[in-house]
């Protein structure tokens, strides 16, 4: 809200790139529920394609500059984005327009919402953030092989703050979901609003200074210099060394597996273990939001005494759970992009003379018979 600063962050990322998934309807000024169109509302503002491509444009040849792209990593980096994001913006339209004129009716009312209303605005938005995430992340992971280790490192910089950014806006915005939200340090009407907000922004980026710097190993990287001629003649860059991953981690085991599947090369591991590190950082700021949560609603299940409080419990674990799905299934999408086509084939054969030999052992080192194959299940 002008200087209700949160609002005005998370309403300005609906209004360039947020899909607004509506869960219920938001609240009216009383609290009641209010039942909202998944249809576009018959006014509001929208950008034109054209719009939303110039800002892209403009975006990412400021990021051009402070990372030191060359004219192909520009290119190839501004068509990604381009790709991507205006079509995913028109496919949640309805839903951004509505979010976007619930948020500017409330600023534009001199009195404070209720706290009911805020609860049941920031119950709908709180989603957001994590699918804006989820796109931030997809579309930094593919930039990275199109950038040098050193660019890598300033982007690592960037994410760093970027996630301590989105995580306190969650938590503040879970708060207010919660009924936390306080009219009179909250609201950008309100005298003691202005000090408590500049002391709550100065936390944040001290925070992310020092994510920032964590994340590029203590180093403060200059202004990136222009790309010399032989990156600007097609120098390609090279992946930087394979994250450290735990050993007992599952989507580590997963990416291991997978590395082993198809022999990658040392720059498809490097590039496999690159997203293996950013959807575990993902994860950890998701469960960090919602491990207590998560904790009851399983708590909640193992206590159940019936079958109907066990359906709810499940219903609530398997909800709070899906963000996580998700998170793995974009890992896996990203894993499978990596092998080339001959390895894909090396793989399926390696598969192929596998199961050969286990149909063999199982009957007893000669090939399985036609009338073995039709009871086990292996015919081919």
């Amino acid at each position: 809200m002008g200087r209700w600063t949160v609002l005005t962050v998370l309403v300005g990322l609906s209004a360039a790139v947020l899909p607004a998934l509506a869960q219920d309807g938001p609240s009216d000024r009383d609290g009641e529920r209010v039942q909202r169109p998944s249809a576009a509302p018959p006014a509001g503002f929208w950008p034109s394609r054209r719009m939303v491509e110039l800002v892209i444009d403009r975006v990412t040849e400021r990021a051009g500059r402070v990372y030191g792209f060359d004219e192909d990593q520009l290119t190839q980096t501004r068509a990604l984005i381009k790709e991507r994001l205006p079509a995913w913006l028109e496919e949640h339209r309805g839903q951004i327009m509505q979010v976007t004129n619930d948020y500017l009716e409330a600023v534009l009312d001199r009195e404070a919402p209720e706290p009911a209303w805020v609860a049941g605005w920031a119950q709908r938005v709180l989603p957001l953030v994590d699918e804006f995430n989820e796109v931030v992340e997809g579309l930094t992971a593919d930039m990275r092989p199109l950038m040098t280790d050193e660019q890598q490192v300033r982007l690592d910089g960037t994410l760093a703050a970027w996630r301590v950014g989105t995580n306190y806006l969650t938590q503040r915005l879970g708060g207010w979901c919660e009924g936390g939200f306080d009219p009179v340090t909250d609201w950008y009407r309100n005298p003691e609003f202005r000090p408590a907000e500049e002391r709550r922004m100065q936390e944040v980026r001290s925070a992310q200074a020092q994510a920032r710097q964590e994340a590029q190993g203590g180093a403060v990287l200059a202004a990136a210099p222009a790309m010399t001629p032989a990156r600007a003649a097609g120098e390609k860059p090279r992946a930087s060394a394979s994250a450290t991953v735990a050993a007992n981690d599952e989507w580590a085991q997963y990416v291991a597996e997978f590395i082993r599947r198809y022999q990658l090369n040392e720059d498809q591991r490097a590039s496999a273990y690159k997203h293996l590190k950013n959807a575990q950082e993902q994860r950890a700021v998701y469960l960090r939001r919602n491990e207590e949560r998560l904790n009851e609603a399983e708590a909640r299940l193992k206590a159940a005494e019936n079958d109907e409080r066990r359906i709810k419990a499940q219903a609530q674990v398997h909800e709070l759970r899906k963000p996580l799905e998700r998170m793995f299934d974009v890992l896996k999408g990203r894993l499978d992009q990596i092998p080339t086509r001959k390895q894909r084939v090396a793989a399926a054969q390696a598969e192929l003379e596998s199961r050969a030999k286990v149909g063999a052992t199982d009957a007893g080192g000669a090939p399985p018979s036609e009338s073995a194959k039709e009871g086990d299940g292996r015919s081919r």
